[in-house]
Formats: C-alpha cells, sequence, structure tokens
C-alpha cells in the first residue's frame, strides 16, 4: 500500500513537472512571437523576466547589454533612498532670528534654512500655500506682525537652481526639467494661465498662478473664431529674460494652463512666502537668498517636517515627477556621504551589495532624464528581487503605479484581466520606451519583469502594446 500511495505521489509531481515544463516553454513562445515583430526589428530590445518565488528565469534577451533607463531609473533611486534613509525618513526645514520681538516687531532678520524638502506643495496639503501660512500662524501665535529685517532664505545645504548632468537645454522650461533647490515650492513651477478674450482678434488673455506676475512675459496669443483649432506654445527669450507665448485660442474656448519651471527656486520660493505671509498679516518687505549663514548666535524658532519618505516615493514612482526624484537622489548623498554631490558613489556602494559592479552600471541622475544613464534589463531584476525580500518590500510595491489604476499606467491594461495585478514603473524619452516592475498572476505566481526598448522606428504605441502583452502573458501563466 505505502509502495503505492509513494508511486502515485511521484507520478503526481511528475505530471505537475510537465505541465508547468509546457506552460513556461507556451510562454516563452508567446514571448518571442511578441519580440520577433518587423516593426522592432532594428531597435534595440532587452527583456529579463523572473520568477520570484523559484528564481527560474522565465524569459531573456539581452540581459546584460546596456540600455537608456528613462525613468525606470526611478525604481533604482527610490529602492536605495527606501533602504539606506528609511521609509520615516522627513525633510527638516528649520526657521531662526537674530533678533528680538518687541511691541509684535521681530527686530532681525528672519532665516529660512532648507533642506531641499521637495514636498511644500498641494501634492500632500490642501493647497499650493498651505505650509507658508501654517508658518505664519506660528509666528503670529510668538507675537510677530512685522519682520523689521529681511527674510533669508539659506541654500547651503542643498544649493539652489541646479540641474542634471547631461540634461537637454529644451527641457529645461517645462515642469519635467524643473531645477533642484534647498528651498522648493510648487514642484518649482509656475502655472501660465491662457484665456481666449471676449471677442476674435484681439489678444488673449495671459495670467500666472499662484504670482500673477512672478515671470515677465510677451503674449503673441490671439483669440480665433469659435470651433477653430487651438495652437499655443511657450519659450524662454533671452532677449527679455522671460517668456514668449504664441499662437491662437479660440473664442470660447477653456483656458489652458501650462506648468513652466521657473529659472530660479529659491527666489520663487522666497517670493512667495512674503506674499503669503503679508496677506496672514505678517508685513514683510524684503527677502534675499544666502549660503553661508552662520548660526551660532541665531535663536531656533521652529522646525517644519515633510512628510515620510513612504510618501514622498509614490510621487516619484506613480506620477514620475522628476524633481521629487533628483532631490531624493541627492539627499542619500548628503545623508550618508555627507554631501549631495557623494551621490553616485553611495549608490553604487549600495548596488555593489546587491552583486552589481560599479563598472556595470553608468548613474548620472536620480530620475532618468539624461542620456547618459545606463542600466541592463538583469540589473533592473536584481533591484526588484532585492526589494520584493526586503523589509520595504510592500512599501516599495505599494510605490509603484498599478496597470489600469493609477500613475502612469492608469490608461494601459484598462479592459483587461490583469488590470490590478500589475505593479510597475513606465519610462519615456525620444526612442526610448522602458517597463519594469513586478506581475502578479491569475494563478498565484509573482514575477519580476524588465523590458527595455531603444532606438525604435515604429510608433510609441506599438511598443507600448508589446510590453502590455508580455505581461498579460505573465498574469495568465502558471
Amino acid at each position: 500500500m505505502r509502495t503505492y500511495l509513494f508511486v502515485i505521489a511521484v507520478l503526481t509531481v511528475l505530471c505537475s513537472s510537465s505541465v508547468y515544463c509546457q506552460n513556461l516553454k507556451s510562454t516563452q513562445i508567446q514571448i518571442r512571437t511578441l519580440l520577433n515583430d518587423p516593426a522592432i526589428a532594428s531597435a534595440h530590445v532587452g527583456v529579463h523576466i523572473e520568477n520570484l518565488e523559484t528564481g527560474e528565469i522565465v524569459y531573456s534577451q539581452n540581459p546584460y547589454k546596456l540600455f537608456l533607463p528613462a525613468s525606470n531609473l526611478k525604481v533604482v533611486t527610490t529602492a536605495c533612498a527606501l533602504s539606506l534613509l528609511g521609509p520615516d525618513y522627513q525633510y527638516e526645514t528649520k526657521l531662526y532670528t537674530d533678533g528680538k520681538i518687541d511691541n509684535g516687531i521681530l527686530q532681525g532678520n528672519l532665516y529660512i534654512r532648507g533642506c531641499g524638502d521637495p514636498t511644500i506643495n498641494e501634492h500632500h496639503y490642501e493647497e499650493k500655500s498651505h505650509v507658508f501660512r501654517s508658518w505664519a500662524n506660528t509666528l503670529k501665535q510668538m507675537g510677530i506682525r512685522k519682520v523689521q529685517g529681511q527674510v533669508i532664505g539659506d541654500v547651503t545645504v542643498f544649493g539652489n537652481a541646479e540641474i542634471g548632468y547631461g540634461w537637454e537645454k529644451d527641457d529645461l522650461i517645462y515642469y519635467y526639467g524643473a531645477k533642484t533647490s534647498s528651498l522648493t515650492f510648487n514642484d518649482n513651477c509656475i502655472d501660465l494661465v491662457i484665456s481666449p478674450a471676449s471677442e476674435v482678434g484681439k489678444l488673449a488673455i495671459v495670467t500666472q498662478k499662484p504670482l500673477p506676475d512672478y515671470l515677465k512675459t510677451h503674449n503673441h496669443v490671439t483669440t480665433s473664431v469659435k470651433d477653430s483649432s487651438r495652437s499655443l506654445k511657450y519659450m524662454r527669450d533671452s532677449a527679455f529674460a522671460g517668456l514668449k507665448v504664441s499662437g491662437q485660442m479660440p473664442v470660447g474656448a477653456d483656458a489652458k494652463i501650462f506648468s513652466t519651471a521657473v529659472p530660479n527656486p529659491a527666489d520663487f520660493f522666497l517670493a512667495n512666502v512674503l506674499q503669503t505671509f503679508n496677506k496672514q498679516g505678517i508685513h514683510c518687505e524684503k527677502y534675499t537668498i544666502s549660503q553661508a549663514v552662520d548660526y551660532t548666535n541665531k535663536k531656533p524658532l521652529f522646525t517644519h517636517k515633510s512628510p515620510p519618505l513612504r510618501d514622498i516615493i509614490k510621487i516619484i514612482n506613480k506620477q514620475s515627477n522628476n524633481l521629487y526624484a533628483e532631490t531624493v537622489w541627492k539627499t542619500m548623498g548628503l545623508e550618508i556621504g555627507g554631501s549631495r554631490n557623494n551621490v553616485v558613489e553611495v549608490e553604487k556602494k549600495f548596488l555593489e551589495k546587491l552583486g552589481i559592479a560599479a563598472e556595470d552600471i553608468f548613474i548620472v541622475d536620480g530620475s532618468g532624464l539624461s542620456r547618459h544613464n545606463m542600466i541592463a534589463p538583469q540589473q533592473m531584476i536584481q533591484i526588484l528581487k532585492y526589494m520584493h525580500r526586503s523589509p520595504h518590500a510592500q512599501v516599495f510595491r505599494d510605490s509603484l503605479a498599478i496597470g489600469g489604476k493609477d500613475g502612469t499606467l492608469r490608461n494601459r491594461w484598462r479592459n483587461n484581466e490583469a488590470a490590478g495585478s500589475i505593479f510597475g514603473k513606465s519610462g519615456y524619452l525620444t526612442r526610448v520606451i522602458t517597463l519594469c516592475g513586478y506581475v502578479y498572476s491569475k494563478a498565484g505566481g509573482k514575477y519580476a519583469f524588465s523590458i527595455m526598448v531603444n532606438n525604435y522606428k515604429t510608433r510609441n504605441v506599438a511598443i507600448r502594446n508589446i510590453q502590455d502583452q508580455i505581461t498579460t502573458i505573465l498574469y495568465h501563466s502558471n
């Protein structure tokens, strides 16, 4: 009887193994068929997929070749940051003074010691200036109604108006090319609001928020006839150090809003502080930026703490926010390496612990906007596998966009059974489309995947469709 049961058990295992092998082979054939599409025949394609439970390689093509990762690099940045800084890490912006309060007047300067906190915006608060209003209320509770001296923004720790290595000049006007700064407000961007005039032929109305006249603008937008096409563009005009807005807006059309990066983030921050303080009843007239403040004889007033890193990385991975990614990346250098300029050394030292040799990977920024970054699909899988086993695995996975549900992946896998079971990060630069993350299959399996396509000639949607089909195949596999 025992022999009979043993034979049955062995046969069951062999049959299960045979079925699994057949399913694996079928999965590989389906993926290979997709990647043999003539539309991507001339492209540089890299794919690496592993079963997270067994460690088995499900599919691999050019796994060790280097690719431009685009925003897939944010996965590297956030994985390192979670591991080195911890999910509860917070930025601390500190306010000091060198004067005394006399009859409601602060007889001296108010210092704002910037730390790079990227969260002073409406991603985390009810409106853009919420934090500044809170500061004003705290100062009023201390009895301050006027600052006799200046509001001084200290940018020593994190610098000001810094861009990533290799960033293209044309990107710097757009929200995704915003510069990092010790003092950061509203993603270091201002909104241009363009509305048609009430009559055809007249100039459209161009306003700015949250500061009405912060940037000098030349308005060349005309109001066109109703239901005509709308064509708008804006650019930096070096001739007068401002913005030139041109095109046409149909009469009766809804306003169009462009978010444009400001040239001097610390100045923008302080200008908004003064506007908010004055509205809240604290009279301030002047502000200045400093990189050399001695706090020996300064009196601390209070400290503002940001939301925790676990919330910050959701903005990075779900919304693909470049400014957040660059700031967190430099923060690792500052906190672990003693200077924001030491971040590459800090990051590569961490990656070496994962088995990724420093000489086999090229990282020059935290967001992936630079075309000088290079990483291999297999290296991406090493990072994803490490985070899957990490004590911070749930926090990391929760930061990723959910296919068909939210973030940059909300419009993919629509009307697809796989929606809600794909957790990933997309990436895009001109002629670069990447996707990586996790697939939780219908049968209960878990997979880590990296799909990188560089130098393609076909339409963007064709590349994304191939990526979506590959991940859908994984969802239906055993």
